[in-house]
């Protein structure tokens, strides 16, 4: 005998229910191990305190990531960090939150400066939030940095 839900009544879900073995049904709390707690307290510290410990990075590790992101650290590669610093600092910013915009300098021997402010904001030109423009500043200029601040539209010249 097949039944829609619709067709069912009273005395047919009672004899149904009655053929069902009785089910003991029992509650546990469980606790959880002090192996399991300090398991948890460390996938929580990794998830959320690691990656605020990443961004305070050593001079070492800033010179590493120079040469790998440019191909050698040279003083305008530490002069890009600094400026970088800086200005998430200035602006109260988090790295991705910022926007960067370098004119170049006439007198300038090449915009190595880019890849230091690259190394500290996380501006990208893939994210769009780097650009480069090909026109030179001022001659008296070595370069002009314009960085902004994307959610409160702050900015600082450098």
């Amino acid at each position: 005998m097949t039944l829609s839900w619709c067709e069912l009544n009273h005395s047919e879900v009672s004899k149904t229910m009655s053929i069902i073995p009785k089910i003991k049904l029992t509650s546990y709390i469980v606790m959880p191990s002090k192996l399991e707690r300090l398991i948890c307290l460390l996938i929580c510290w990794y998830f959320l305190v690691a990656p605020v410990a990443a961004l305070a990075e050593t001079p070492e590790e800033w010179v590493t990531l120079g040469r790998r992101v440019h191909g050698g650290f040279g003083s305008y590669i530490a002069l890009g960090i600094r400026i970088g610093l800086d200005a998430i600092k200035r602006l109260d910013a988090k790295s991705r939150d910022l926007d960067v915009t370098y004119f170049d300098g006439m007198n300038a021997p090449c915009p190595c400066v880019v890849d230091g402010i690259m190394i500290a904001t996380v501006a990208t030109p893939g994210q769009n939030s780097l650009r480069v423009i090909p026109s030179k500043s001022n001659s008296s200029n070595f370069g002009v940095v314009v960085i902004k601040n994307k959610k409160q539209e702050n900015y600082c010249v450098m």
